[in-house]
């Protein structure tokens, strides 16, 4: 839904950190992976992956998970 809001609004160059395998699926709606999304799209939009910060995002990730699942209880 981002990626698609984001090509709407004109941006052809997305960045991305945590690759959607990664994560649980609650995290992206929809059952299409970006290079199948971006298909769609009618002008060329560059899809990178910036892999230097995705063990520092995942412990994010992760971190803000355990502290949801704390306070629900």
């Amino acid at each position: 839904m981002c990626l698609t809001t984001a090509y709407q609004a004109g941006i052809r160059r997305i960045l991305y950190v945590i690759p959607k395998q990664d994560v649980s699926p609650a995290y992206y709606e929809g059952s299409q992976t970006s290079k199948e999304v971006i298909q769609n799209f009618h002008q060329p939009t560059e899809f990178l992956h910036v892999s230097e910060l995705q063990e520092q995002a995942l412990k994010i990730v992760r971190d803000w998970e355990i502290s949801r699942l704390l306070t629900n209880f």
